[in-house]
């Protein structure tokens, strides 16, 4: 969760609490005054009702542009990019922030040609090398992506590899080479 600075949304939060407060004194002041009279006001208490109404109107406008004032990840995990500086203002689908699940990282290839696609599948096992670690790790093939990139003139399609451990110095952005195991 990013909190933004909410300064000027809380004061406008609380000057709207007030004139929704001082709306509703206002009308139930007229009421009052309405009871007590012969022939009541009821233009006097209707431009109260309407200023009430406008002032609640103003109240919840205030109260959701706080709520937008958080930016809530769809899951937990940890902020590996912020996309913006200070005093930047966003717009809508910029993105802000890149979360990672670093509980749970995958390997993506980014360079298997067409020939080597096609003897590959969900579920393949997988032996991942990470040279900065020294390390293997066992993985199975999750994702295919169905359609090709192009790297150079060469096309190629990304796999997505889920590893079955998760080493603790494995961080975000490592290199790693794959070695598919295929049965033949």
């Amino acid at each position: 969760m990013i909190q933004l600075d909410t300064t000027t949304l809380d004061a406008d939060v609380v000057y709207a609490e007030n004139n929704y407060l001082a709306a509703q004194a206002e009308l139930d002041l007229v009421k009052k005054q309405n009871t007590d009279m012969k022939t009541p006001d009821v233009e006097t208490q209707n431009i109260a009702a309407a200023r009430l109404q406008m002032a609640e109107a103003d109240l919840v406008r205030a109260r959701y542009m706080l709520t937008q004032a958080t930016l809530i990840a769809p899951f937990s995990g940890t902020i590996v990019d912020v996309q913006l500086v200070p005093g930047e203002i966003v717009t809508p689908g910029k993105v802000v922030v890149t979360i990672a699940d670093m509980k749970t990282m995958q390997v993506e290839t980014l360079d298997l040609t067409e020939m080597d696609i096609s003897r590959i599948y969900i579920d393949q096992p997988v032996e991942v090398y990470v040279e900065a670690l020294d390390m293997s790790i066992d993985g199975n093939v999750s994702t295919i992506v169905p359609q090709a990139t192009l790297l150079g003139e060469e096309k190629v399609f990304k796999v997505i590899i889920h590893l079955k451990s998760q080493p603790q110095n494995l961080r975000w952005g490592m290199s790693a080479e794959t070695k598919f195991i295929v049965n033949e």
